[in-house]
């Protein structure tokens, strides 16, 4: 394999940084992540510069990565923006994402989106989500298309009260082949979403289907995300006995996210119910009474 390495065979180059990194030798590690990251192997960068380096050699190594990412290597962009944001540089952070997902990264543009959310900017939150699904509808990338982008896109508009375009990249999500649990995650919800914003009862049936095996399913882990998610789904169905079925089950199961359903825009319906907040406020407190007070930290 080193030999291969040797004669700029990228995936030898990765592999045998991989074993060199699980083995301990993050020095040797590197230099294969550096050649593949050279060679333009997307994930050799995202290793070479976020997992194999010291933080004071990554800075030593940006000004030749921005090199890198002015020229052909698009990714490079994104792994920047990333480094720039872990060193407390947001501005700098948000200019090689940006570069990124105008060079054709989408998940530049997906955590572009994100920061605009976070800063209120709606009209740049919804543009990013969507190019980034458009990307990764168009692009042909040496890794399987996953449809998280396209549901993201999809779930931006329907926040913000656009449920046609909402429905359009829900649609797009859906029919994405799915290739390990995370994406066929990704791609039930997204089914489950076209099928109530598109009056699609077939995908409807995929994403119920799905989601009710995972959150009945005993030896399933986290399996009240699951749940929670088919009571999001009730409840923009407005359903209310089925919405408040699968959210106690949810909190049964051990959902603490007590803020979360408060904001999740999916919830409104639930949330409008006279049981909706008893329930919460009593799991709350049952919560609340299971832990140990005072925390240990703060014992003599």
């Amino acid at each position: 394999m080193s030999k291969d390495c040797s004669h700029n065979n990228i995936k030898a180059c990765f592999n045998l940084g991989l074993e060199e990194f699980e083995d301990g030798d993050k020095q040797l590690a590197s230099l294969y992540f550096e050649k593949g990251c050279r060679l333009g192997h997307n994930k050799s960068c995202d290793y070479f510069l976020t997992r194999s380096l010291k933080k004071s050699r990554i800075r030593d190594s940006v000004k030749y990565y921005e090199r890198e990412c002015r020229s052909t290597n698009v990714y490079t962009c994104t792994v920047l923006g990333r480094i720039y944001y872990n060193l407390g540089n947001k501005d700098k952070g948000n200019q090689f994402y940006k570069r990124g997902c105008e060079n054709g990264d989408p998940p530049a543009c997906a955590f572009l989106a994100y920061q605009m959310s976070k800063d209120k900017n709606i009209e740049d939150e919804l543009k990013y989500f969507e190019r980034s699904c458009v990307l990764e509808t168009e692009l042909q990338r040496e890794r399987k298309k996953n449809p998280l982008y396209c549901l993201v896109a999809g779930n931006s508009f329907a926040r913000h009260k656009k449920p046609t375009i909402a429905g359009k990249y829900y649609s797009m999500s859906c029919k994405y082949p799915y290739h390990n649990d995370e994406s066929e995650l990704y791609k039930k919800l997204a089914c489950s979403r076209a099928g109530v914003y598109q009056k699609d009862p077939d995908s409807l049936t995929i994403g119920v289907g799905y989601l009710r095996s995972k959150c009945f399913s005993g030896d399933q882990k986290d399996r009240y995300k699951d749940c929670y998610d088919l009571a999001a789904l009730y409840s923009i169905q407005k359903n209310p006995g089925q919405a408040l079925k699968y959210f106690e089950m949810s909190l049964k199961l051990g959902n603490i996210n007590w803020k979360h359903f408060f904001d999740d825009h999916e919830l409104k319906f639930l949330r409008s119910i006279p049981l909706f907040r008893p329930m919460v406020y009593k799991y709350y407190r049952d919560y609340r009474s299971s832990q140990e007070w005072p925390p240990k930290k703060f014992k003599k």
